[in-house]
């Protein structure tokens, strides 16, 4: 069974896809025209399903996220006043298939790969069995990213919990169709001027993300701001899955 077997995402599901603007080697917020390299479904440890991307810009430009698009119990969706509604996540990878490849995320084709992994415990890549969304594979995009500054989170007893350091990572803020730089809204309301890409633009591009917030009484944690980023170049190992 696949990742995407059994997706409930039928017509009782509202996406809430719109045109807003949200309040290692790290890039600069801005629009980069991305290909993507790799794109790889996973599980975290409670059952919530993602899918870790790997893009290439110019000037060898890489750019790497884990994207969630269930819940724990496998939903692509919440609900709220008595109505379905699509999680961000999925709107986001839906937007990414859309704009890139024309498929709904749902309906792309995927198959088992031995996946170049990077494993914590052995602190190194190693092979490992993956389905891979093989339809998004060698896919152009133009991203709106962000350089984001939130609160590290540490585990304290039994729970992760914020503290006063920073981490500054990259993520995906909004999806553009890279041929006319319009987005999956515009694209339905049939506007073929990219308007959206210009507001994007002037709110984020050279801004940084941040989120961070001083709290009292919390403690310093240690470390760097992420794991290292295993080579994009090194993902595929050439071998299908026995």
């Amino acid at each position: 069974m696949g990742m995407l077997d059994g997706l409930d995402v039928t017509s009782d599901v509202v996406s809430d896809e719109k045109d807003t603007l949200g309040g290692g080697y790290l890039l600069e917020s801005g629009v980069y025209d991305m290909l993507i390299e790799m794109a790889y479904f996973d599980k975290s440890k409670g059952g919530a399903k993602c899918l870790n991307i790997s893009c290439k810009g110019d000037n060898d430009t890489n750019f790497r996220q884990t994207i969630y698009f269930t819940n724990k119990a496998g939903k692509a969706y919440y609900e709220r006043d008595g109505k379905k509604h699509t999680l961000p996540g999925y709107n986001q990878l839906n937007a990414l298939s859309l704009l890139s490849v024309g498929k709904e995320f749902k309906d792309l084709d995927t198959e088992e790969k031995m996946v170049n992994v990077y494993d914590y415990d052995q602190k190194k890549e190693v092979p490992m069995a993956k389905e891979v969304a093989m339809s998004l594979i060698g896919g152009k995009i133009k991203l709106g990213i962000t350089k984001t500054i939130e609160n590290k989170n540490t585990l304290q007893g039994n729970a992760y919990k914020p503290t006063n350091d920073k981490r500054t990572f990259n993520e995906i803020n909004k999806v553009f169709r890279q041929s006319d730089g319009l987005t999956v809204t515009e694209i339905k309301a049939q506007v073929t001027t990219p308007e959206f890409l210009s507001k994007w633009v002037a709110e984020w591009d050279g801004k940084d993300n941040d989120k961070f917030k001083e709290i009292a009484g919390a403690p310093a944690a240690q470390g760097s701001t992420g794991a290292p980023t295993p080579s994009a170049s090194s993902l595929f190992t050439g071998e299908e899955a026995k």
